[in-house]
Order: structure tokens, then C-alpha cells, then sequence
């Protein structure tokens, strides 16, 4: 079309895989990946709302569109969730500004003017999903209770832009930090590790071993947020003290997930508050550092992005480092040296949030998770057909203003290696 930025891309067979991967295409040209993000941190530095929704509706759709034409494709759309995406287009259509975002799933956010967020709400659940409000934080809330109990808690995240971008380290994203947080509270302990959640039934306990804690025990990202600030404790010298957490998650309802960062947001808190109840003092890069090095251990693809975002608050433009060269060296040096050492290419900055901007959560009834995705038949049998070498990876071609990966060397991608 005349007037129009084109980018022709040679496609990654699945999108999915190359977040959970890891890997890149063979051959891919954007014109335009870099360009959105340049737009978007415009927008924000000229206070334009409209703006960024309209670049965060783009940069979302064409990550969705990818996925949908991946072979073997993956699809996160509900009914509800296109129900939801028609009638933020009918309200544009009446004068409504509403621009619709979505990450991995197919739940659908939404940024709107302030002043139309209850009329973006009743449009959502008049399309069948009931809605959850809020704004952009613009800074972490901690504290601590009268009795001497540590409180810390960490807001959840929402990616406006790059989500996929920023799994390639270097590249870029733009996040918020939403005003739904997830608190954890630190207090002596008869244990070693007692966690309570309201999200479970009933308090878990757990012991220490030569190895660690029970790696199938205990709700992981808290476990292993423990486990590191443990061993830094023991880097250092210090008693590493027996604890009860008590974790109240406002990023769920009900269980309900929303995709807005729990597991980033409970990391980030947990480690906060533990570092005070023990009395150590690390910036904040430090203390991000530490998160992602917890992160890693759980999901070694994770971009960190949530981290950043529960870490600093507010918007953010984030760069990722090199998480494999990131534990490789905690492996090599301790923490301590992961700590204080550089990482090429991360780079966090604060962005100027738009001061007229809310977001409406619409709920379509149904999670994703993209592991379960990629343990589907299809995709495990495609899977198995490329480890025999009986399956190319083809590509297709695609015109695109937005794409979820960076530019890829020129060598094939090759199989994960086995982690079994």
C-alpha cells in the first residue's frame, strides 16, 4: 500500500518455539521492529496516550499474526478474545479512544483514556468478559507492619511492546508496572522455609538439603528466590535465618491468572524482603540481578522483562542481557561476581508515563500457557519428526509491521539440547 513502512520476513517455523528456544531465523528483514519502539518512547516523551495505544495494538496484533501463520501455527485467540478486539474497534468507531494489547495468551488489554476506562469496561463485559481496572504504577510500594514483620511488595507488569524482541538479548521492549502487586511478609521461623499463600489451601514446609530445597515442592519462583538470597548469605559469611513468608497475590483473583507477571512479581518481592529482614543492603540493578539469576533457574528462557518492570516500576524501556552468559558466569564466579559484574546490552531506563492512560484487564475465561502449548500433540509430533530429520524447517514470507524476534545468524537453528 502507497505510504506504508513494509518489512518482508522470512519467518521462524513457530514463534513460540523461538521464545521457549531461544532461537532465531535463518534469514529474517524488518523495517519496522525497531521503528515501533522508537515510536512508542516518542510517544511517551510527547505525553500521547492515543499514541502508544495505537503502537501497542500494532506491535501486539502482528505478534499474534506471525504466530498464526508459524507452521506449526499457534494460536492463543479465543472466540472472546476476538469478541473483545471487534468492540474496541466499534468504540473507535463511536469516538472512543481504546487500543487493545495482548502478550502470550488470549487475554486482552486494554489502554484507554482515564476519563472512557468505565466505558471500555462495560463494552467488555457487554463482549461476554468480566474486567479489571488500573493504572500505571509509578513506583514500588514497601514497608513494614508495626509488630517488625518485613513487608515488601512488587507490582505486576504489562507488556506494551517488544515481547518477543526482547528474548534476544539487546533488543528492546517497553513495559508498565501495573497498581495490582503481589506482598510478602518475612517472619522467624521453626523451619526452615514455611510459605503461606492465599492461593493454597494450607502452609508448606520445607528443609534445606546438601542440594537445596525439594525442587517439586513448595511453589518454585518463591523457593528458589530464597534459595539465592541463601547462598549469597553464605557467600558473605552470613546466618542464613529460618523464615515464614506470607504472600498475598492482587495479580490474581480467585486463582484467576491475568498474565500480568506473578511469578516476576513474587521473585522480585520475596528477595526484597528477605534481604532486609537479614539486613543487606544491594542497589537496585543488584537486587534485579539477583531475581533474574532466581528466574533463570526456573525458566533459563525468560527475558526478565516482569523482573525489570516489578523492580523499577513505572514505564521502562528494557534491554535484555545474555542470560546464558549471566549463569554461566554465576556458576563460574558466585553471585557475588554475577553481581558486580558488567552485562553487555542490558540496559534499563524510566520512561515518562502518560498521565491520561488507564488499562482495562478483559478476562476471557481461559489461561494459556505456552509450555502446555508446545507439549500438545501436534507440536510434540512435529517436534519428534525434526529431531529424525524427516521435517524441514520451512518458512514463510511475510509483510509485517511488527515482528517478535531480532535479525538471526546464518547458520540453521538446531534442536534445544536434552534437559531430561
Amino acid at each position: 500500500m502507497a505510504g506504508d513502512t513494509q518489512a518482508t520476513a522470512t519467518a521462524h517455523v513457530n514463534v513460540a518455539l523461538v521464545k521457549y528456544w531461544g532461537k532465531r531465523d535463518t534469514e529474517l528483514v524488518i523495517g519496522s521492529a525497531a521503528a515501533d519502539l522508537k515510536e512508542m518512547r516518542d510517544a511517551l516523551a510527547q505525553g500521547n496516550p492515543d499514541g502508544v495505544g495505537e503502537i501497542a495494538e500494532r506491535n501486539a496484533l502482528g505478534m499474534h499474526a506471525t504466530m498464526l501463520a508459524a507452521r506449526p501455527a499457534v494460536r492463543y485467540f479465543t472466540p472472546a478474545t476476538v469478541t473483545v478486539l471487534d468492540a474496541m474497534l466499534e468504540l473507535r468507531r463511536a469516538g472512543v479512544s481504546a487500543y487493545a494489547t495482548m502478550d502470550a495468551g488470549p487475554n486482552v488489554k486494554i489502554l484507554c483514556h482515564r476519563a472512557d476506562a468505565d466505558t471500555v469496561a462495560a463494552a467488555v463485559r457487554a463482549a461476554g468478559c468480566p474486567t479489571r481496572g488500573g493504572r500505571g504504577r509509578s513506583c514500588r510500594q514497601v514497608g513494614a507492619d508495626v509488630s517488625g514483620t518485613i513487608v515488601r511488595s512488587a507490582p505486576g507488569k504489562l507488556f506494551v511492546a517488544g515481547e518477543y524482541a526482547v528474548l534476544e538479548p539487546s533488543s528492546s521492549a517497553i513495559l508498565a508496572a501495573v497498581d495490582r502487586e503481589v506482598t510478602v511478609s518475612v517472619t522467624p521461623a521453626d523451619e526452615d522455609l514455611v510459605v503461606i499463600s492465599d492461593l493454597t489451601d494450607r502452609p508448606t514446609s520445607l528443609s534445606r538439603t546438601a542440594n537445596g530445597f525439594p525442587q517439586a515442592v513448595g511453589p518454585r519462583p518463591v523457593v528458589t528466590a530464597v534459595e539465592v538470597v541463601g547462598e549469597l548469605l553464605t557467600e558473605w559469611a552470613l546466618p542464613v535465618p529460618q523464615v515464614q513468608l506470607s504472600i498475598h497475590n492482587g495479580l490474581r483473583d480467585h486463582g484467576v491468572k491475568f498474565g500480568l507477571g506473578s511469578s516476576g512479581a513474587v521473585t522480585v518481592a520475596t528477595i526484597d524482603a528477605l534481604l532486609v529482614y537479614c539486613g543487606v543492603r544491594l542497589t537496585t540493578e543488584e537486587r534485579f540481578r539477583l531475581a533474574l539469576l532466581a528466574s533463570i533457574r526456573v525458566d533459563a528462557r525468560t527475558s526478565g522483562g516482569d523482573l525489570a518492570a516489578s523492580t523499577w516500576g513505572g514505564w521502562i524501556s528494557y534491554k535484555a542481557p545474555d542470560r546464558s552468559a549471566v549463569a554461566d558466569l554465576a556458576r563460574r564466579k558466585g553471585l557475588t561476581g554475577a553481581l558486580q559484574a558488567s552485562s553487555p546490552g542490558f540496559d534499563v531506563r524510566q520512561l515518562p508515563p502518560p498521565r491520561d492512560l488507564a488499562v482495562v484487564v478483559g478476562w476471557t475465561g481461559r489461561p494459556a500457557s505456552t509450555s502446555d502449548i508446545l507439549a500438545s500433540d501436534g507440536i510434540r509430533n512435529w517436534l519428534s519428526a525434526r529431531a529424525a530429520g524427516s521435517q524441514t524447517w520451512s518458512t514463510s514470507a511475510m509483510r509485517s509491521r511488527r515482528t517478535c524476534c531480532s535479525s538471526g545468524s546464518s547458520s540453521p537453528p538446531e534442536m534445544p539440547p536434552d534437559t531430561t
